[in-house]
């Protein structure tokens, strides 16, 4: 599954609070690992000469990089998108937001220097082992050239390109990334006074969210790890105050935590997260808020359903003070710590709900519990290293003799005796003894001890029926039931771990049944005589002449296309569903105006990833070229946009019929365009209120050929 990269921003929005400012100097000279963010309606002179001149070169020299790829990068990632998180902004990393942002790629002068990646080139951060995890790559792919760079905290410098203009993302982007001069420009080159910018850490993850959409119900276990991590991270941010929402926490493979959308002064927000002293009384939030907040995700979590159905809901309980209904946590299989725990965190009341330190501390045993757990495996290691010191014989002839006369050396051999029975075997580290062992030795009095001891060293007959006398002696003492005597220890450690010792034999059953097939088939196919006549032939070999014609290149790029191949591609419901709404979109009789196109541009942006390798390709790659063409052609009555914009709409139209043009020419696309030309559309190969139907991949490129000639002359 690809990384998705995340950009957590700590964003200063107020530049009169002289205490804001402060905090967040002092924050960052306490922990240099936090992020900041310069640039954001703030003095950041302020900022930078609070900081200590350590911590200036350590961030903005060691782990400050710039990245320089034009809107044409192509990203490696299939289903998941990387991600800026900007507050509460969140801006996707496709080919739109690559417009935004003029990116420079750029490492530490003290130690390497990489070049600009342009076009096609993507930097990548990869770990190559477990080894290595102080150190990342960074990689050129279409030059395979490798730079290696101390890895460290992750930063990036985002600049604002001058030329991206939209209607509504322009004024968000100016108001919250407003240019502000300071002492950042002698450690940063490549960056004009003029730019606008903002610095950010890089993280790898997804919000908790698509986490959970992702892995489904979580274990407790795997819950009380996660909102142990928030609680930790909390605690970090001391002043700050963040509302907790599945949209701004973020989380990692290894369960680690960071928080968006932070702030000093936030008061309650208008949704169910929020307790009734912040979302009513209008309180700021603290920790004993985020407690309850931390509930309402570990309810979530649990149980896969929301607290409240609506915040009509939410209002009626606070007004009736009553708690929420924790009915749905009953009917899932977790543990009644956890279970106490969610309640507690949930009450209405401040007094009586719980605090953090013991929010904290809970979360902690029950983490610590379940790192203590022993496996099945170790446990049968367990059983057996117990039983193999129960049942051992063997001793050296000296301390035989010694003991047979009577010596000093008896009681010591003795004494190691008793250790060797009395005390299992050492497990690892964070492991502890979750059952009884079947002789029970912990419970044998010292006086049988010592009769095991003598016994130990007589002749075999002799010793185990001595043994297996006193061991029956011993268990008609402690149990008066014969039947339940012999199986005691077997049958408690069976009870306890029977769905585990039912998986292990599924386990092992498949994987014999799995080697007796394979081996079947091994000899089906070595008997077979027809199977080794057609491996020891040897076909002809056919002499195929090559033919030699002239065609012109439009006949060349038709021909290009490869020969069907046997196996059907077929388009998916979903696929033909994203292709039909946007095709239904375009259906206005009117004139459209640029932001409806935007619209429509942003959806297939936002998606492409997902449908780049799929049969409809081409047709999307189509459908972003025209409309491209189609902002052009209104622009020319509007003339809303100055000269630069359109030349870079000229480029996307240029580009994205290439790509339309290489996708068709390949084997696994289809043609199936189907879009009806409207009186507005600038489409000069087809008749107004006609479709445009591509019945092949040779129609297809075509119009294709044909739109790029059009284009030569236009330009």
């Amino acid at each position: 599954m690809a990384t998705t990269y995340f950009c957590n921003l700590l964003i200063i929005r107020d530049t009169a609070d002289k205490k804001l400012t402060s905090f967040y100097s002092q924050t960052f000279n306490k922990f240099p690992t936090q992020n900041i963010c310069i640039g954001s309606s703030v003095n950041a002179d302020i900022i930078v000469k609070s900081l200590q001149p350590e911590h200036v070169n350590m961030y903005f020299q060691k782990t400050a990089m710039f990245m320089n790829a034009k809107a044409n990068t192509q990203l490696n990632t299939s289903s998941m998108r990387d991600t800026f998180v900007s507050g509460a902004m969140r801006i996707p990393f496709s080919r739109e937001s690559l417009d935004m942002f003029r990116w420079q790629i750029k490492v530490a002068p003290h130690l390497y220097i990489a070049g600009q990646i342009h076009k096609e080139n993507i930097a990548t951060f990869t770990l190559e082992n477990k080894v290595k995890q102080k150190y990342g790559m960074l990689r050129k792919i279409c030059e395979k050239e490798y730079i290696s760079y101390r890895l460290g905290t992750r930063y990036v410098v985002q600049i604002p390109s001058p030329s991206y203009q939209d209607c509504s993302q322009q004024m968000a982007i100016a108001k919250e990334r407003k240019k502000s001069k300071c002492q950042i420009f002698p450690y940063i080159k490549h960056i004009n006074e003029e730019d606008k910018f903002i610095i950010s850490e890089y993280f790898h993850g997804s919000t908790l969210e698509n986490y959970r959409g992702q892995n489904g119900i979580l274990s407790d276990s795997e819950v009380a790890i996660i909102a142990k991590n928030i609680s930790k991270y909390l605690d970090k941010l001391g002043e700050c105050k963040v509302v907790l929402t599945p949209d701004n926490i973020l989380v990692d493979h290894n369960n680690e935590i960071r928080v968006t959308g932070l702030s000093t002064r936030i008061k309650g927000r208008y949704h169910y997260y929020n307790p009734p002293e912040c979302m009513f009384d209008n309180m700021p939030q603290d920790l004993l808020a985020n407690v309850y907040t931390l509930g309402v995700l570990l309810f979530e979590l649990l149980s896969g359903r929301s607290l409240f159905s609506s915040l009509d809901d939410y209002q009626e309980a606070v007004k009736t003070n009553t708690n929420p209904n924790l009915k749905f946590l009953e009917d899932v299989s977790i543990r009644t710590e956890v279970k106490e725990l969610v309640k507690k965190m949930l009450l209405f009341s401040r007094k009586d709900r719980a605090s953090h330190i013991d929010v904290v501390e809970t979360l902690e045993r029950l983490t610590q519990k379940e790192t203590d757990k022993p496996t099945l495996m170790e446990k049968l290691e367990h059983i057996e290293n117990i039983q193999k010191t129960a049942m051992r014989t063997s001793s050296p002839l000296d301390h035989i003799n010694s003991i047979i006369d009577g010596s000093s050396s008896q009681v010591d051999y003795t004494k190691q005796m008793q250790t060797s029975v009395r005390q299992p075997p050492k497990l690892g580290k964070n492991q502890t003894r979750a059952f009884v062992s079947p002789n029970e030795s912990e419970n044998i009095p010292d006086a049988v001890h010592k009769e095991m001891l003598e016994t130990a060293i007589r002749p075999t007959s002799d010793k185990e029926s001595a043994f297996t006398a006193i061991y029956d002696e011993f268990n008609d003492k402690q149990s008066p039931d014969k039947s339940q005597r012999t199986q005691h220890g077997v049958s408690n450690f069976l009870r306890a771990n029977k769905k585990e010792i039912n998986e292990f034999n599924k386990k092992s059953r498949y994987v014999v049944i799995g080697c007796i097939a394979f081996f079947a088939i091994v000899l089906v196919v070595l008997t077979n005589p027809f199977s080794t006549s057609q491996i020891t032939k040897k076909k002809p070999r056919k002499i195929v002449h090559k033919k030699t014609s002239t065609t012109t290149n439009a006949t060349k790029n038709v021909a290009a296309i490869k020969s069907p191949s046997k196996k059907k591609i077929q388009v998916t419901t979903q696929q033909k569903k994203f292709l039909r709404s946007i095709q239904t979109n375009l259906y206005v009789l009117q004139k459209p105006s640029q932001k409806y196109l935007n619209g429509i541009l942003k959806k297939i942006t936002i998606d492409i990833g997902n449908y780049s390798h799929t049969p409809i390709a081409g047709d999307l790659y189509n459908l972003i070229a025209r409309l491209y063409l189609y902002k052009i052609h209104l622009d020319k009555e509007e003339q809303l946009f100055e000269s630069f914009w359109k030349k870079e709409w000229w480029r996307q139209v240029k580009l994205n019929m290439q790509k339309a043009k290489e996708a068709y020419q390949r084997e696994d696309v289809i043609a199936s365009l189907q879009l009806i030309v409207l009186p507005w559309m600038p489409e000069k190969n087809y008749v107004k209120n006609t479709a445009v139907v591509y019945r092949s991949n040779k129609d297809a490129l075509k119009d294709i050929n044909l739109w790029l000639n059009n284009l030569v002359n236009n330009r």
